[in-house]
This record gives structure tokens, C-alpha cells and sequence, in this order.
């Protein structure tokens, strides 16, 4: 009985798992997709600052552009600049409520601000979206 109930509940898993794309659906301008792929060049090579000012060309190309915002938010995270990431996953919240990603890193950076209870939100709805580092944190932190 227990096998019959896991192998239905597995479809259901992984539908509700997915994260939703508010790109997906629409066409992202080329001229921003270059600036974010020579952004996400400079990010690899560890390029933090070089990697933001590509990102935020492709944003000013396309103000609606998720992933843009999502990796300048990483980029800023990566210099240590917490009000700046904030605001980008905050953006990418905004642009995609279904963003796990930007819920867990919103999350840890309110909790290294101090911020615990309003951080636990952020981790514990990324939990929900499945983001797994998530499920973690919140089994460590969010008691």
C-alpha cells in the first residue's frame, strides 16, 4: 500500500516542484540576452562588478528580464553588497513569485541582517517551492 501511495505521489511532486518562468512565456529581447551572456562570462571568471554592469544593461534593455535581475542579485550577493542583492531578488519575487532561488537568497541575507522571523518566511516558502539548500537552513534555523 505504502509503494501504490509513493508512486502517486511522485507525478504530483515533481509538478508542483517546477519553478515557473515569467521569461518562459515571453520573448526575451537579443539584444539584452547578449548583455546577460557576456554578464554571466564575467560572472564565471569571478567578474562581480563587470557581471552587474552587463546585467543591469540587459535589465535596461528588458526591465522584465527575471534572470537578469536573479544573477546581478548573485553578483551583488558575491561582493557582500546585501541591500543591493535584496532589492534584485526582491524585483525577481515581483517579476516571479515562483522563483525558489530568489525566496532562499532573499531568506539567508535578511537572516545575516538580523532580520530571523522575516527571513524564515522567505527560506520557508522556497522550502515549499522545493528549493532543496532550503530545506536544510529551515531544519537548522527556523525552529
Amino acid at each position: 500500500m505504502k509503494k501504490i501511495f509513493l508512486l502517486l505521489l511522485i507525478p504530483f511532486l515533481i509538478l508542483n516542484c517546477n519553478n515557473l518562468s515569467s521569461n518562459s512565456k515571453n520573448k526575451i529581447n537579443p539584444k539584452a540576452k547578449k548583455y546577460f551572456l557576456s554578464g554571466n562570462i564575467e560572472y564565471k571568471k569571478g567578474n562581480f562588478s563587470k557581471a552587474i554592469s552587463y546585467y543591469s544593461k540587459a535589465i535596461s534593455v528588458d526591465n522584465k528580464y527575471v534572470y537578469a535581475y536573479l544573477k546581478r542579485g548573485d553578483s551583488y550577493r558575491k561582493l557582500r553588497k546585501k541591500s543591493a542583492a535584496l532589492r534584485d531578488y526582491t524585483k525577481v519575487i515581483e517579476l516571479n513569485p515562483y522563483n525558489s532561488r530568489a525566496y532562499y537568497h532573499r531568506g539567508t541575507l535578511k537572516f545575516k541582517l538580523g532580520k530571523k522571523s522575516s527571513g524564515c518566511r522567505d527560506i520557508i516558502k522556497a522550502k515549499e517551492l522545493c528549493y532543496v539548500p532550503a530545506e536544510r537552513f529551515a531544519k537548522q534555523y527556523c525552529k
